[in-house]
C-alpha cells in the first residue's frame, strides 16, 4: 500500500477556487480535490495550504496533473509531470507561480503553526550559541595550558 500526500501553498487563490489532483493509478483514473478545510489530519482550515491524499497499491512512477477551477471560468491545468514515488507517505509539494501556474518545490512553507516555527528557530539559535560557547571555552582552556 502506498500513500502520497499532495500539498499546495497558494495564498493568492480566490477562496471559491477549486483545485484537483488528477492521476492514473495502476490504470485507474483518479481525480481528488485538494482541500483547505482542516479535514486532513494535521491541516488547519483556511491557512492557504491545500492538501490531498492519494492511496493505493504500491507504485513507482505516477503521472500527476494539478487542475484549477476558478469560479466562473473554465478549468485549466496548472502543473503536470511524472513523479518518482520513493517511499510510503511520500509528499509532493507545490506553490503558486506566475501566470496561473504551480511550481514543484522541495517543501512548502507551513503556515499551520507559526508559534512552533518561531520556537524551533529560537531553539536552533540557542543550540548554535551553545556550540560556539563550548568551542571558545575549549580554545581558551587549551591556550592557558
Amino acid at each position: 500500500m502506498t500513500a502520497v500526500e499532495v500539498l499546495l501553498s497558494a495564498p493568492g487563490l480566490p477562496r471559491d477556487t477549486r483545485v484537483f489532483v488528477e492521476t492514473t493509478w495502476l490504470g485507474e483514473d483518479r481525480r481528488v480535490p485538494l482541500v483547505d478545510d482542516g479535514s486532513v489530519p494535521g491541516d488547519a482550515p483556511a491557512d492557504a495550504l491545500y492538501v490531498a491524499r492519494l492511496e493505493g497499491e504500491a507504485v513507482r512512477l505516477l503521472a500527476v496533473r494539478l487542475v484549477v477551477a476558478p469560479p466562473g471560468e473554465p478549468e485549466h491545468v496548472a502543473w503536470e509531470g511524472v513523479e518518482d514515488i520513493r517511499a510510503e507517505g511520500d509528499r509532493l509539494s507545490f506553490r503558486e507561480a506566475p501566470g496561473e501556474r504551480f511550481q514543484r518545490v522541495a517543501g512548502v512553507a507551513y503556515a499551520r503553526d507559526p508559534v512552533h516555527y518561531e520556537a524551533a528557530s529560537a531553539l536552533a539559535a540557542a543550540g548554535w550559541a551553545l556550540v560556539v560557547f563550548v568551542y571558545v571555552a575549549w580554545l581558551v582552556r587549551e591556550r592557558l595550558r
